[in-house]
């Protein structure tokens, strides 16, 4: 497998990190404890050269993307993961942006398996940091996506978050 093939492969597995969305709940009350479950779906759009440095074996991918959750608002995410195709695994960072001020990040690993024309992805995540009005979250949760691959390449696809979020 060619290192474009490995980074287009490695852009589709990131869909799980196509990552976070948000809960199914209004921040009703910017100091009341949130315990929320939720669910998101998030689209991958560009693909690049990651910037990450990884393991022996392992391909630097970069990506990005948009959507929307249940805040009502557009999103912007970010991701840098390792890749390796050979036993179909990943690990990365991830940074979701509401506005300048208002984002929350974490990490993430999984597992992609392709099938055919398909690329089905498993993960977790974690968020460990907020700012603004996210600046005191926390949750996990699990992500599973399936995108299409055509001639070898990443094709549109589509993650579906659940977890749970946590306002301290």
């Amino acid at each position: 497998m060619n290192f474009l093939n490995s980074i287009r492969i490695a852009a589709l597995i990131s869909l799980p990190l196509g990552l976070v969305g948000f809960p199914a709940a209004s921040w009703a009350g910017e100091d009341a404890r949130l315990a929320s479950s939720y669910k998101s779906i998030i689209n991958i759009r560009n693909v690049f050269p990651g910037d990450k440095t990884c393991p022996s074996g392992w391909v630097p991918v970069g990506d990005s993307g948009d959507g929307l959750d249940p805040f009502g608002a557009d999103l912007t995410l970010t991701e840098q993961l390792c890749a390796n195709p050979s036993i179909g695994a990943f690990f990365g960072r991830f940074t979701i942006k509401h506005s300048a001020v208002d984002s929350y990040g974490g990490v993430f690993n999984g597992t992609f398996v392709p099938s055919g024309e398909m690329l089905e992805v498993h993960a977790t995540w974690r968020i460990t940091q907020g700012t603004g009005r996210f600046s005191d979250i926390s949750g996990a949760g699990t992500g599973k996506g399936i995108a299409t691959v055509m001639d070898g390449h990443p094709g549109p696809g589509s993650v579906l978050l659940d977890g749970s979020l946590t306002k301290r």
